[in-house]
């Protein structure tokens, strides 16, 4: 399975010996429970989140982030980089219904994971909740799909 790059496969394993013994793809256990047990997916900072906010703020743009669930990160980013003092929007695209099946294909543990996330609540299906999430901020748009194509700017 291909992971990001952010997500270091070697370092994961080396730091999570019960994945290692598990003989697990630390990609997959890192999906199904590791980023909900706060382990770290690489070596880099501890706000490595805010890394790529931080490094774009400057560049030409705005922001988009897709699966935007409760909206902790972009939130949090936003209040880390002064977000109201700044002229630029940020799309935020969720289902508000889980991971797509057709992106799940035939990955029991992917397919698993979202269906557990949203019978347990873990995944944030009320798109009321998520917008009070952003509520102070200028700029923001959401769409309760994936698919920009009726946004022409």
């Amino acid at each position: 399975m291909t992971h990001p790059t952010w997500f270091d496969p070697e370092l994961y394993l080396a730091v999570y010996d019960d994945v290692r013994k598990a003989g697990v793809d630390p990609w997959s256990r890192y999906l199904a429970y590791g980023y909900e047990e706060g382990r770290k997916p690489s070596g880099a900072s501890d706000d490595f989140e805010f890394d790529g906010l931080r490094t774009a703020v400057n560049l030409p743009g705005d922001f988009v982030e897709f699966g935007v669930n409760y909206g902790m990160l972009a939130s949090g980013g936003m209040l880390d980089l002064d977000w109201n003092a700044r002229n630029k929007s940020f799309f935020l695209f969720d289902s508000f219904g889980g991971m797509n099946p057709a992106h799940l294909l035939a990955d029991q543990e992917l397919t698993r994971a979202n269906r557990d996330a949203l019978s347990s609540g873990r995944y944030v299906s009320d798109e009321m909740e998520v917008r009070a999430n952003f509520a102070e901020f200028r700029n923001v748009k959401f769409s309760p799909d994936l698919s920009p194509t009726h946004w022409t700017s």
